[in-house]
C-alpha cells in the first residue's frame, strides 16, 4: 500500500466519490489541507477534497474563468494514499510543473510552482489540518488553572 504508481493516470484510476468528506465519508480518512495560491492576484484557491479540476469551466472544483489561455478542464489535482499528484488533461496549452512540461501524471510537494494556461500558482500544503475542517480554528479558551 506504500507504493504510488507515478506512470497511471487519474483516467486511469476510479476513485471512489464516498472518499470526498462530508459526502458519506469514512469519518476516519483524513486529508491533508492544500492550497494553490495565484501569483499575480494572491487568490487563494483551497483543495476541499481528494480531487480538484482545474480550468476555466464554472464545474471545476477550481475556477480561472479569467486566463484565456487555460482550458475548460485543464488539469487535476489529487490525494491519495498520503501523496498530492498533478496531470495535464490535454489540455490545449499545457501545464507546467516547475517550468517542466507535464507529459504524465507527476507528484506536486508543498512549495512546487505550478502553470495553467497563463496563470501561475505555488502550491501549499498544511500537514496538521484535515481537509473539510476549519484552517487556523483556535482551541477552546482554558481559564488561568487550564480548566
Amino acid at each position: 500500500m506504500g507504493d504510488v504508481c507515478v506512470a497511471c493516470t487519474l483516467t486511469d484510476i476510479k476513485m471512489p466519490e464516498s472518499r470526498t468528506p462530508g459526502v458519506g465519508s469514512d469519518p476516519d480518512l483524513e486529508y491533508t489541507r492544500a492550497y494553490l495560491i495565484e501569483s499575480h492576484s494572491g487568490r487563494k484557491f483551497v483543495m476541499k477534497g481528494p480531487r480538484c479540476r482545474i480550468g476555466r469551466d464554472p464545474s471545476n472544483q477550481i475556477v480561472i474563468g479569467d486566463d484565456a489561455y487555460a482550458s475548460r478542464f485543464h488539469a487535476w489535482v489529487s490525494y491519495e494514499d498520503g501523496h498530492f499528484f498533478v496531470e495535464d488533461l490535454g489540455s490545449t496549452n499545457g501545464t507546467l510543473l516547475n517550468g517542466s512540461p507535464l507529459t504524465r501524471r507527476r507528484p506536486i510537494m508543498g512549495g512546487d510552482k505550478l502553470r495553467v494556461g497563463r496563470s501561475d500558482f505555488t502550491f501549499l500544503v498544511d500537514p496538521k489540518t484535515p481537509m473539510g475542517s476549519v484552517a487556523g480554528a483556535a482551541a477552546e479558551p482554558r481559564g488561568q488553572n487550564g480548566k
